[in-house]
């Protein structure tokens, strides 16, 4: 049977991510859902001085890890059944190319769009936009895998 799906699905992961003491719970206790849906999920982040580096803005890992953390949760807007059916999977491959800085206490977008979704695994793309201007920030690709619970073995 498929897990449940959609934004109710997300705000879950989100809640509950939020009350671990988590390297994942930095991130995502800034975290709104705009949108979701089965072509594309929409994330408003703000950018906390936690997450910042020496010059002010975010640090590319904690962009990196948001890009990995909201494209994950992307997928947990679509019905998924088999593999997918237990989460999100696990990361094969993350690439992250940055444009510009998301400066700190900044507000930032990330658009998440579901490019495949097969029996195993799963590409999305991430695009980071500036809420003020709308400029483009980084661009990520994540490649994912499906995997099947213990208990299904």
């Amino acid at each position: 049977m498929a897990q449940a799906h959609g934004i109710e699905a997300i705000k879950w992961f989100i809640r509950m991510i939020g009350e671990t003491d988590t390297f994942d719970q930095a991130i995502l206790k800034s975290t709104e859902v705009v949108s979701a849906g089965l072509d594309k999920t929409v994330f408003r982040v703000k950018v906390l001085p936690e997450q910042c580096n020496s010059l002010g803005s975010m640090h590319g890992g904690a962009l990196a890890t948001a890009i990995d953390l909201l494209t994950s949760c992307a997928i947990m807007a679509m019905p998924r059944e088999g593999a997918w059916e237990s989460g999100a999977g696990v990361s094969r491959t993350l690439s992250v190319t940055y444009l510009r800085p998301a400066a700190c206490d900044s507000y930032v977008l990330f658009t998440c769009k579901v490019v495949s979704l097969g029996k195993r695994s799963a590409c999305i793309t991430c695009d980071v936009t500036s809420e003020t201007t709308g400029k483009v920030l980084a661009i990520g690709t994540h490649d994912k895998v499906g995997v099947v619970p213990m208990s299904n073995l």
